[in-house]
């Protein structure tokens, strides 16, 4: 958990001032599963230097008691260009 926390702490940002970048969130779905829980799932296309990657990405989540949602687990699957 801390590894890849950090990894996301440290990518965060890396595509800035990259003119040729792009995300997009494709076909996303949520479903509320009840006692405060909420599955998500998305596809994120990522364009870079005129290439695009796609992975398939699954959630689950917990309504904490502030509001907010805690991520439980992520399950991501690359689904087109090279991993």
């Amino acid at each position: 958990r801390a590894q890849v926390l950090a990894g996301v702490r440290d990518a965060h940002g890396s595509w800035a001032g990259d003119d040729g970048a792009t995300i997009e969130i494709r076909n996303a779905r949520v479903d509320a599963l009840g006692e405060g829980l909420v599955r998500v799932g998305y596809e994120e296309w990522q364009r870079r230097d005129d290439v695009w990657r796609a992975r398939r990405s699954t959630a689950l989540l917990r309504r904490t008691d502030d509001g907010r949602l805690a991520w439980l687990h992520v399950h991501e699957t690359w689904i087109a260009g090279d991993p």
